[in-house]
């Protein structure tokens, strides 16, 4: 067998072939993409990548939080120009036509998906959802942004989507970025996808009610995990948007879903001061203020267990600390914002829960259903009830 040669032709020794890796050397940090060009080559597809692709999209991910949360505003204005020229020069071809659009993003997110890649998959869905976010509230970007709200609801692109919203429930760094992707989705341009992203519902809302329960273990003392956005939130976010921004018959049709209405009030005690707020808020404004929903739609929301679930929140404490501004002056403020929220929507008869004018005893409810709530409420702060509850 012939031995290889120790040096080379000129007598030198031969240099180590060297490898590559993912070191600091390779990467590019933000100040580097000061063109289309730079960008282009950082989002370059490329299957062999490996662990350089998943930095070259964090890199990508902080280009875009400089966009959207920076405070220099004319790097912001010369990045987001870099960015709109990026998404005008990188069309993709879907079996009708050509679009405008970011294809070497779309490319690695299928191949993530092919590949059971799951970290690469979670990280590129997450920089997706950031990047309609990021370009969501400027007119330039309009006709861009509603091109990549087609190509997401796609049936290739939808079917990518669904494998992370088929995840275990224990994978929640895989599910919290696909509804977040469906949250922007929903919400670009006020609703312009929203429509179609709820005619494709045996995809964008699957298990909705299953996530809707997904919460932080109460017995988890680790204060990195008690920082963890519980994946509940993060659906209750894209549940508000719909609730917010769909037509009067698409809610009524979400409305009617029994589990849903089910998995969105049950144990909201256990939720922080500033979700339990908003979900009070949303239903309020956007479902019973609603004069377009029928009657009868509103009514399904409230069942026995909604109502009984609502008030349990007049003896509400809090051991949440995720946010900063969650002091015990707000804490104690939930049992009023109940009590306001029942009050309301058990004494106005248009939404819902009151039976429809000519129906028996129909004259005497509004009279009688504040004095009941008074008594519960004073009730309800004895340390009896709470033992109870």
């Amino acid at each position: 067998m012939r031995k290889r040669r120790r040096d080379s032709e000129d007598g030198s020794p031969h240099e180590k072939r060297r490898r590559l890796t993912g070191g600091s050397s390779n990467k590019t940090s933000t100040e580097d993409i000061t063109s289309v060009k730079n960008l282009q080559s950082l989002l370059a597809f490329n299957q062999d990548a490996g662990p350089i692709a998943r930095q070259n999209f964090h890199t990508f991910k902080l280009y875009l939080e400089s966009i959207a949360y920076g405070d220099d505003p004319a790097l912001q204005s010369s990045r987001r120009a870099i960015l709109l020229q990026y998404l005008d020069h990188q069309p993709i071809t879907t079996a009708d036509r050509q679009h405008p659009g970011a294809s070497d993003l779309f490319k690695a997110w299928s191949f993530a998906n092919q590949s059971n890649n799951e970290n690469l998959y979670s990280a590129i869905t997450a920089v997706l959802a950031l990047l309609l976010k990021t370009i969501s509230h400027h007119v330039d970007f309009q006709i861009a942004g509603r091109n990549l709200c087609n190509l997401f609801l796609d049936t290739d692109h939808l079917k990518v989507l669904e494998r992370g919203l088929s995840a275990e429930k224990s994978k929640d760094h895989v599910i919290s970025p696909c509804l977040r992707l469906l949250t922007q989705l929903v919400s670009f341009d006020g609703g312009f996808a929203a429509k179609r992203v709820y005619r494709n519902k045996d995809v964008t809302f699957k298990r909705l009610d299953t996530f809707l329960n997904l919460r932080l273990d109460s017995k988890v003392v680790d204060s990195r995990s008690r920082r963890k956005i519980p994946v509940r939130n993060v659906a209750l976010q894209y549940l508000f948007a719909n609730l917010r921004l769909q037509d009067p018959a698409t809610k009524t049709e979400i409305l009617a879903h029994g589990r849903l209405s089910r998995s969105l009030f049950q144990d909201i005690k256990e939720d922080s001061p500033s979700i339990i707020r908003e979900t009070l808020q949303v239903v309020l404004d956007d479902v019973l203020k609603d004069g377009k929903i029928a009657h009868r739609a509103k009514g399904r929301l409230f069942t026995d267990q909604v109502l009984s679930s609502i008030a349990k929140l007049y003896s509400y404490t809090s051991n949440l600390d995720t946010n900063g501004d969650e002091n015990n002056q707000e804490k104690q403020n939930i049992p009023d914002l109940a009590h306001t929220f029942l009050l309301s929507a058990c004494t106005t008869p248009q939404y819902g829960v009151l039976l429809q004018p000519g129906a028996p005893h129909q004259g005497e409810l509004p009279f009688r259903i504040p004095h009941f709530l008074r008594s519960f409420r004073r009730f309800a702060l004895t340390p009896a009830f709470h033992n109870e509850i």
